[in-house]
């Protein structure tokens, strides 16, 4: 009996813990264990994991910087796997943690490292070496984050730097920029759609962008935080414009306080809704472009931009009024069969006639139509 027991054991001491499965596809799309995956992620402190997850959010952090006093990040770990949540880790923990953990999936650069370059030229030998290192021994995507002066399309380097470090140093992009909670602006939405352009110009179009959306009142300079209807808009902006996922920034900063997680009831209920209509929407969302025809009739105060994806025998036309402005738009898709589409989530159906579907919208105001196909 002894022997047998000493034969478990050992047994047990050589098996490790599997890593998970993460591959970058065709369509710039994460693939975690065979599975396309739209990133919703955000940071907290452990004791939110729970709390995020309700909301939607499929990754949480890993990392020491993000938690309390005595949390570690096998803590992490191990609430992301109770709770069935993916994690990230910052790239500087890369020698303390267990790489095998199945929920961590992605490497996180230092945070906004144009600011740090542009402080102290030549930063980003450092960012270099970590990324060559990580991937000397492990294949998960490393994200870097550029600050929102870049987003805005007035970055603090030359934009060659901006593609070496994009080229370089990260597997994954992305940027930040807060129209509403940072810069008192509700009415310049567009930026988020600018910041993705301005991503997909230093990537060359190759690699997953990612952006962060603001769900809080940042600081307590601003005169408020994004509404429900705010947060909608500014996400399916960026899905439109070609996030592969989305970091939600939840903290506040004030002078008295700082709250790692500080979101709004109303947008609490918007992040439910909106993150379920992603996850149900991922194999579409991340799936390649249709090739179908779309013809476009703008209004005087509005302006459209679209992404038309196929499944089965139907079109996803994914669609937002770019102006902060009310106004119709009218899109004609080749191909397009029956009288009527549904509009996702929305509980409602709309006529098509001749191929076409002409709707008011709203300022920034999103719809997802669901089209037959011949």
């Amino acid at each position: 009996m002894k022997k047998i027991v000493f034969l478990l054991t050992l047994l047990l001491l050589a098996v490790t813990v599997r890593a998970a499965d993460i591959k970058i596809g065709a369509n710039k799309e994460l693939i975690v264990e065979g599975k396309p995956l739209f990133l919703l992620y955000t940071y907290g402190p452990q004791r939110e994991f729970a709390y995020l997850k309700s909301l939607g959010m499929n990754c949480v952090p890993a990392s020491d910087e993000t938690q309390a006093k005595n949390f570690t990040n096998e803590m992490c770990f191990a609430e992301a796997k109770r709770l069935g949540l993916y994690t990230s880790c910052s790239i500087s923990d890369f020698d303390k943690v267990n790489k095998n953990d199945p929920t961590l999936i992605m490497w996180d650069q230092t945070d906004e490292p144009d600011y740090i370059e542009r402080d102290k030229p030549g930063s980003i030998k450092d960012l270099i070496a970590l990324y060559q290192k990580a991937h000397a021994t492990d294949s998960k995507p490393v994200n870097v984050c550029f600050g929102s002066m870049f987003a805005a399309g007035v970055g603090v380097m030359k934009n060659n730097l901006y593609v070496e470090y994009a080229e370089k140093t990260a597997d994954v992009v992305m940027t930040d920029i807060y129209p509403v909670g940072n810069l008192n602006k509700p009415e310049n939405l567009f930026l988020m759609a600018k910041a993705m352009k301005n991503l997909d110009k230093i990537t060359k179009g190759k690699k997953p962008l990612m952006i962060a959306v603001e769900v809080t009142k940042i600081d307590d300079k601003a005169a408020r935080a994004a509404n429900a209807f705010e947060v909608r808009a500014e996400v399916w902006m960026v899905i439109i414009h070609g996030a592969k996922g989305i970091f939600y920034f939840p903290a506040r900063f004030d002078r008295v306080r700082f709250s790692p997680v500080a979101i709004p009831e109303d947008v609490e209920a918007e992040l439910i809704r909106t993150n379920k209509e992603i996850t149900d929407l991922t194999d579409v969302i991340l799936s390649g472009n249709s090739t179908a025809k779309v013809d476009i009739v703008e209004s005087d105060t509005a302006s459209a931009a679209m992404m038309l994806k196929e499944k089965k025998d139907k079109f996803y036309l994914f669609t937002i009024n770019m102006k902060n402005a009310p106004g119709k738009l009218k899109f004609t898709v080749a191909g397009a069969k029956g009288t009527e589409a549904e509009v996702y989530g929305e509980g409602r159906k709309v006529k098509i006639v001749n191929g076409s579907i002409e709707e008011e919208y709203k300022s920034y105001e999103p719809h997802i139509y669901v089209i037959s196909k011949n």
